[in-house]
């Protein structure tokens, strides 16, 4: 799959939307497109494309959990429970 463009998020500063071939957005934290060094025209095969996708959604998962805990603390149940 090819990397068509990247795009800044509106919203959230730190991610970036990853449009790939095929109609297939990623929305990535910029540690991960700096990690994997990703550009626009660079090919990727489906399985570093999955793997990509999975670290993008347990950054987001972590960005959220901090987002969580910035409000008050939290049990690790209570944790669980509202990142399901």
């Amino acid at each position: 799959m090819k990397i068509l463009k990247i795009l800044q998020s509106r919203f959230r500063k730190n991610f970036y939307v990853v449009c790939l071939e095929g109609d297939l957005n990623l929305r990535l934290h910029e540690d991960v497109v700096a990690l994997h060094q990703l550009k626009e025209g660079m090919d990727l095969d489906s399985e570093t494309v999955a793997r990509i996708q999975n670290e993008g959604e347990h950054k987001q998962a972590l960005e959220y959990s901090y987002l969580l805990l910035n409000y008050k603390a939290r049990t690790e149940k209570e944790m669980t429970e509202r990142l399901r």
